[in-house]
């Protein structure tokens, strides 16, 4: 699960507006009592994908050339255009203790933050 809304271009360094992007809660972590998380919004839900995989690939314009002419500006793509860190007591969260499953766990942490910042996120189901 993930939820999507639109990141206006005053909240990204890109300065632009992103149309239902793509948030994903992640690096999760726990203490005995309380919890943190981040909440990263995404271009789209490909671009969070597309970040996991290693390196950029290198594309050919030129093949005379054989790409001396030109290249990616940087070996590293890092789609990330906001983010949010959350920590709340556990029993906030999961009032009836943590779930096992850990997808389970995400879909509560999404209902609390839809239910905290009152925002108009959009649920986005996974396949």
């Amino acid at each position: 699960m993930g939820l999507k809304m639109t990141l206006s271009a005053d909240n990204n360094h890109m300065h632009f507006d992103f149309v239902d992007a793509y948030w994903a809660v992640e690096d999760i972590m726990y203490s005995t009592t309380d919890m943190t998380f981040y909440l990263y919004a995404y271009p789209s839900r490909d671009a969070k994908l597309a970040y996991l995989q290693p390196g950029v690939q290198q594309i050919v314009i030129d093949p005379e050339t054989d790409g001396k002419l030109g290249g990616p500006t940087s070996d590293v793509y890092n789609p990330r255009l906001y983010c949010w860190q959350g920590a709340s007591a556990i029993s906030d969260i999961f009032p009836d203790g943590i779930p096992v499953d850990a997808d389970a766990q995400k879909t509560a942490i999404y209902r609390f933050i839809k239910a905290y910042t009152l925002l108009p996120f959009e649920d986005v189901l996974e396949q």
